[in-house]
């Protein structure tokens, strides 16, 4: 079996990669787009291609600090000038900031090196957290340090592009280089992923919340009074904003409900109408003692399900409660159409099909099979 051919990517496809990302969200995102996003349009066009390249280069890399000594782009020709560009069109600082954050990109020995004070036993992160804003200095006048600016328009221009905040840019490496085989994208029948500003905008922010969420349950910090403040009605009234915030109140909830803050997980889990947050809802008004609320929960789950899963629990919530169906499937059965058929060898659901078909009906019987 002959070996597959190996393709190799110019050497300044990511260069390429960036600037069709760049026309196709400002051909298909007009109606969105605001001064931010049209300020960095106009400045980046201006720019040379070693700082556009060298801006790319940084922002597909994690983190917002680089050292200029570790940088080494060949296909650069004057890594310095381009430096020096980027911060004057106030793309990059340099040695600018005094977030001690940024001596992280330096290896333990090297802080070691520099600050006397610091233990060796102790691991990278306990010695980052002795580091304050005046420790910053002394570190910056032996190293050039690069802050990377305007990552929030790139994120944003990257959110409108991909539809979302998981894909990145290796997303065009691995469909070029084979690995997957995607669809090529007719722009002519392309629907935006947003429709609004605000919904886009929504979805940033919920993203950034979620990562700080993360952190603050990690350092064990209270969430309460943080979380109050956020515009969640606002996010909920766009479709796409909407989907997030949901996914994020539900591990808020789950946060909340874990550390027995029930009241607190409760108020949550209201903003969220569908599985898993109203079983939820139900085993908490339970544990609060408050039945009465519990049962009205699962009432409307038998009346409207927004999954199987919650027709399937409230179904055996009621019967364990010792408030059986029958009540409310007898009123369903009083309600429903009542129908005359031949008695025949057919099973009883051809006969109902045939009836309907006559009528003009199209219909399938569809028990034990999924379908769309």
């Amino acid at each position: 079996m002959p070996g597959k051919e190996q393709i190799t990517l110019p050497e300044k496809y990511y260069l390429d990669y960036f600037l069709y990302l760049l026309e196709f969200v400002q051909k298909h995102y007009d109606h969105i787009l605001d001064e931010p996003e049209e300020l960095f349009y106009a400045d980046f066009k201006r720019l040379s291609e070693d700082a556009k390249c060298l801006y790319i280069r940084l922002s597909n890399r994690r983190g917002d600090f680089f050292r200029a000594s570790k940088l080494g782009y060949t296909e650069i020709q004057n890594l310095d000038k381009a430096i020096e560009e980027l911060s004057l069109r106030h793309f990059i600082g340099v040695n600018e900031s005094d977030d001690p954050s940024q001596l992280s990109i330096f290896t333990k020995d090297e802080l070691l090196s520099h600050f006397e004070f610091l233990c060796p036993e102790q691991k990278k992160p306990e010695m980052l957290q002795k580091l304050t804003e005046e420790d910053v200095e002394p570190v910056r006048q032996t190293e050039k340090i690069i802050e990377l600016k305007r990552q929030e328009v790139v994120a944003f221009l990257k959110l409108l592009f991909f539809g979302n905040r998981r894909q990145k840019m290796t997303a065009f490496v691995i469909r070029d280089i084979g690995n997957v085989k995607l669809q090529r994208l007719d722009e002519s029948k392309f629907t935006p992923w947003f429709q609004k500003r605000e919904d886009a905008l929504g979805v940033m922010h919920i993203s950034q919340l979620k990562s700080m969420v993360r952190e603050l349950i990690n350092a064990e910090m209270p969430l309460g009074e943080f979380l109050n403040e956020m515009p969640w009605n606002e996010w909920l009234s766009y479709p796409r904003s909407k989907e997030s915030a949901y996914r994020l109140l539900l591990r808020v909830g789950a946060y909340f409900e874990k550390t027995q803050a029930l009241e607190e997980a409760l108020k949550y889990y209201e903003y969220v109408p569908r599985h898993p947050a109203r079983e939820r809802r139900i085993r908490i008004h339970e544990r609060l003692g408050d039945p009465k609320s519990a049962l009205q929960i699962a009432n409307e789950l038998i009346e409207n399900p927004s999954a199987a899963a919650e027709r399937t629990f409230a179904t055996d919530y009621l019967n364990k409660s010792g408030l059986r169906m029958n009540r409310s499937m007898t009123k369903r059965l009083r309600q429903a159409q009542v129908i005359e058929i031949k008695k025949t060898h057919q099973r009883v659901e051809a006969e109902v099909l045939c009836y309907f078909e006559e009528k003009g009906w199209q219909g399938i019987h569809s028990e034990n099979f999924l379908w769309r």
